[in-house]
């Protein structure tokens, strides 16, 4: 993938749609677009395996609006990257069951105090400057607002939709936390 995205920036910086200053950051978003691409019909048809497609799709859904909004751990590889990706979707369809009423709240609640505390998760391939982290977390917030509300009516509507929902923030949460750390790219 990062290959792929390498010749595709070049590509870009050729013909003139992006400048030198541009071609990191590109680069990244890029690559990560395109393993988004790969993997996530993989996931989707694993996690089939385990849960309802809705549960499925719910899940990922969550996944993709918060992950580039607050970042957090990335693998230094894309096969890392893919499979721990399997382990925490297999994983978070098998506990969504397991989620009682006290422990969805808890969890909410806490990844939600977690995230607000720690992200976004600044990395060297993103390198935000102050400024940019500044508007970055403005950005977390009001995402993380917006997010927290429909989640609120799901689980008062659809609660094993708002179940999923919850489970993507806390998997979020989990991998700032893991980011802080040390661990992957930092």
């Amino acid at each position: 993938m990062q290959t792929a995205a390498k010749k595709i920036t070049n590509y870009f910086l050729q013909i003139g749609l992006i400048e030198p200053y541009q071609s990191e950051w590109f680069s990244y978003i890029l690559e990560s677009r395109l393993i988004t691409l790969f993997s996530l019909p993989i996931l989707i048809l694993l996690g089939c395996f385990i849960a309802p497609f809705k549960v499925v799709v719910t899940l990922n859904i969550g996944m993709l609006y918060l992950r580039p909004r607050i970042n957090g751990f990335h693998s230094k590889t894309f096969l890392g990257c893919f499979i721990i990706s399997i382990i925490l979707e297999l994983s978070s369809l098998v506990l969504i069951d397991c989620f009682t009423n006290i422990i969805t709240w808890l969890t909410f609640v806490c990844s939600i105090f977690i995230i607000s505390i720690l992200g976004p998760f600044n990395n060297n391939q993103i390198h935000f400057t102050e400024e940019e982290m500044i508007i970055a977390r403005n950005r977390m917030y009001v995402s993380l607002i917006i997010y927290c509300l429909i989640a609120i009516i799901l689980l008062f509507t659809l609660p094993l939709l708002g179940r999923c929902l919850v489970m993507s923030l806390n998997v979020v949460a989990f991998l700032l936390v893991i980011a802080n750390l040390g661990f992957g790219v930092q």
